[in-house]
């Protein structure tokens, strides 16, 4: 309880020094974006159009604020980083194990809630550690990615599969080409890192650039098998009533996000046995398929630990799942921050009505929304301002101002758009 309560005021408590802001003249928006039509290559190079969009952003708030504000929002925060990510993967150690003590489904109710907050926390903090925002600068540059290498494999547990697959080789190539590639190119890919990361997840809910053509996944003979692209081809509809055809498209990717990754739980297994995740991506180099590997098999150990921990009850491992799983699907308001993020519907709306013509959005719901969502729910921002640890977003907000982070939809008409209308994932050029 203790623990718990040291969690969430952390989370609470923001660091807003008081800074005496000097008016200065507005400062001219950066260049406008636009999605690129299917049938012609984006004019800006692979990892230009929308990282471009985001750098010129980032000088033009830099120069509304001023560099030593900016450079006092990026200070590295390990001590709260890091002791806020101990004290979420002890309470879901602690949650997962003590399963066999509770009575019906109670530890599905506990899993679907405080276990998801705190699976959510692990995500928003891991995610902090990838940019260095735990980073000890009296370290040299090597080491300091050593650690933060040792921390997010050490960090992602407990898990059935966890957030180190996209946290390591996945998320920081999102931000230098967000929509520059397709999911099949993804996975026929030769290279260490993925070029998206987020496209794993996209594939749940939004259409591609290219339709059916984009589809990637596990290659047998001719046959392309994506558990994501099977439901969201299959079992989406956009031609019924809007009730109906929301809540199938929610349960629809409801199934798929949870039946994905218990799937890739099982694959893991696979890969720890075999050292090879080629049934996914055979063209990967060996280095890739080794540190799946080696990634494996110390979170196969971990596993078995928390299994052997709760007297080798299976709900222990359910109860992972689930709450890897739920904070990412509705009706749960964490939702919203997951799906929202870079979609555009058929009028170039971001999801729910947000405002156009831009490549990422955020949802904002005041300081409870903050907390509830661990902070992750100011993707603009942080798009803008990688190295911007998650406790800050919102002072950075508060300070650029709305001519740089327009109000957004309630989340719930962010939920309500992400399943009733076809969003797409889109490629972006610049005008």
């Amino acid at each position: 309880m203790v623990s718990r309560l040291l969690f969430i005021l952390a989370l609470l408590h923001a660091k807003t020094d008081a800074v005496l802001e000097i008016a200065r003249p507005r400062q001219p928006q950066p260049k406008a974006i636009r999605i690129a039509p299917p049938d012609r290559p984006t004019t800006d190079s692979r990892g230009g159009a929308v990282a471009a969009w985001h750098a010129e952003r980032k000088n033009a708030i830099t120069k509304k604020l001023g560099a030593e504000v900016i450079a006092k929002l990026e200070a590295p925060t390990p001590g709260r980083t890091l002791g806020c990510l101990v004290a979420a993967d002890a309470l879901l150690i602690g949650l997962a194990t003590y399963t066999p003590h509770l009575d019906g489904l109670w530890w599905l109710g506990f899993a679907s809630t405080l276990g998801a907050y705190c699976s959510l926390a692990q995500f928003a903090l891991l995610h902090d550690v990838v940019h260095g925002g735990a980073d000890d600068l009296s370290q040299p540059i090597g080491e300091r990615r050593e650690r933060r290498e040792q921390i997010l494999k050490c960090g992602s547990q407990p898990s059935v599969f966890g957030y180190w697959l996209y946290l390591a080789l996945g998320h920081l190539n999102h931000h230098a080409a967000t929509g520059d590639y397709s999911a099949k190119e993804l996975f026929a890919s030769d290279q260490l890192a993925f070029e998206d990361g987020d496209l794993f997840f996209a594939s749940h809910r939004q259409e591609s650039t290219n339709g059916a053509a984009d589809d990637g996944g596990g290659i047998i003979g001719d046959m392309t098998i994506s558990i994501s692209r099977f439901a969201y081809r299959y079992l989406w509809r956009f031609d019924q009533d809007d009730d109906i055809g929301l809540s199938r498209n929610a349960l629809a990717y409801a199934w798929s996000m949870a039946f994905e990754r218990f799937a890739l739980c099982c694959n893991d297994k696979y890969v720890a046995l075999s050292g090879s995740n080629a049934f996914f991506f055979p063209n990967k180099p060996q280095a890739f398929h080794d540190l799946c590997a080696d990634y494996a098999r110390f979170s196969a150990l971990c596993q078995l630990a928390v299994f052997a921990l709760s007297g080798f009850d299976g709900r222990s491992l359910l109860f992972l799942l689930v709450a890897e799983t739920i904070w990412q699907v509705p009706p749960l308001p964490t939702a919203a921050l997951f799906v929202s993020n870079h979609g555009v519907d058929d009028e170039g709306y971001g999801v729910g009505g947000a405002a156009p013509d831009r490549p990422t959005h955020s949802v904002y719901g005041g300081p409870w929304f903050d907390v509830l969502c661990v902070a992750a729910n100011y993707h603009c921002e942080h798009h803008d301002f990688p190295k911007v640890p998650l406790w800050n977003l919102p002072e950075l907000k508060r300070r650029a101002g709305a001519e740089f982070y327009p109000a957004s939809p309630p989340w719930y008409d962010v939920l309500r758009g992400a399943f009733s209308s076809k969003i797409t994932y889109p490629r972006w050029e610049r005008v």
